[in-house]
């Protein structure tokens, strides 16, 4: 809870043209996601406020076959639980905090419980409609268990990201 109030007061800083980091923060029960440039890492920090169980996970279209696929995928990485925090070397990474993008390539600095990421990338989306624009961010990221790999991608519209 605690780093979901200093992910929504730092809504109300002003950006002064560089940064630490980037959350996106869509709302207090969805999924929040921050990333921080910190004693030579850059963190990956996940909340989820609902729980384990509403964290967007699976990477893929969605049908009748990928069930058993989705239901073990939801079943290994349990242990990552409601929030978790995944490090990388800052030299594994590239960043440009103030556009809200992030790669890290290689093996993150810690582990959870026999899970670990080999990277985290970002892609930009703009959607065009007849009427409308929106700009969206995709963070996809790796995640081995035991070396069973696994891909969960979270995307925000880019007015619920904030840099700090």
């Amino acid at each position: 809870m605690k780093n979901i109030l200093i992910l929504m007061l730092s809504f109300l800083l002003p950006n002064m043209g560089s940064a630490d980091g980037f959350y996106c923060l869509p709302s207090l029960k969805q999924t929040g996601f921050m990333i921080e440039k910190k004693d030579g890492f850059i963190q990956l920090k996940i909340e989820n406020p609902m729980g384990y169980d509403f964290m967007p996970q699976y990477d893929g279209p969605t049908s009748a076959s990928s069930l058993a696929m989705q239901k073990m995928q939801f079943d290994d990485l349990k242990d990552l639980g409601s929030g978790f925090v995944l490090k990388w070397a800052d030299s594994k990474c590239t960043t440009d905090f103030i556009n809200k993008t992030i790669n890290c390539d290689g093996a993150t600095e810690n582990k959870i419980k026999n899970i670990q990421s080999f990277y985290l990338a970002t892609t930009v989306i703009d959607e065009k409609t007849r009427s409308d624009q929106y700009k969206k961010f995709r963070y996809r990221i790796n995640i081995d268990k035991s070396g069973t790999q696994y891909f969960i991608s979270i995307e925000f519209y880019e007015q619920n990201c904030k840099s700090f």
